[in-house]
């Protein structure tokens, strides 16, 4: 079903606003997590580097749909699990920010490195 959606969305501007409507909670309009989001990225800098990074999503409530696809970015299955990330990356604009945002910097760490947005370790392989 991911993969499907994927090549929906790749094709279908209008297709893919309304798979981001589904899969974004109808009450986080653009206005409302630019908001959050702006709030958490100034908490950020105003704590200091002790602070962890955004490791879970900013607001996906459990049991949603985004929710359900944040889990399946860390599946054991390397297929569903590149899947699901693609997905929410194109839904997120191809934004590194607002993918992190939106999934949390623990789920997105691994699938930016493999798109060259983030510099790996030595010996981790995508």
């Amino acid at each position: 079903i991911t993969l499907a959606l994927l090549r929906l969305i790749k094709t279908n501007d209008a297709a893919r606003r309304a798979v981001k409507d589904e899969v974004f909670p109808p009450g986080a309009t653009e206005e409302a997590f630019a908001r959050r989001a702006s709030a958490e990225m100034a908490k950020g800098v105003t704590e200091g580097a002790s602070r962890a990074k955004n490791m879970a999503p900013l607001d996906a409530p459990r049991g949603t749909l985004r929710w359900r696809l944040v889990r399946l970015m860390t599946w054991v299955d390397s297929n569903v699990k590149r899947s699901a990330c693609e997905l929410l990356w194109m839904l997120c604009g191809e934004d590194a920010t607002e993918f992190v945002l939106r999934t949390g910097f623990g789920n997105a760490i691994h699938f930016l490195g493999i798109r060259g947005c983030v510099n790996m370790p030595a010996g981790v392989d995508g």
